[in-house]
């Protein structure tokens, strides 16, 4: 696990950001968060739908 991340201020401002969220939730919003640090990489291709929704 990385030791911090950046997020741009505008991030919860942006249109996908605040689509997200009313879609499901701040919680939602959250766990993008949470995939980021889990996956610093960026790299998904090694996971499969339940691999992500545990990270």
């Amino acid at each position: 696990m990385i030791a911090d991340i950046r997020i741009n201020v505008s991030f919860f401002k942006h249109p996908k950001t605040v689509k997200l969220q009313r879609r499901l939730g701040a919680e939602a919003v959250l766990s993008l968060q949470q995939l980021w640090i889990n996956k610093s990489d960026g790299a998904l291709t090694d996971m499969d739908y339940e691999d992500i929704a545990i990270a």
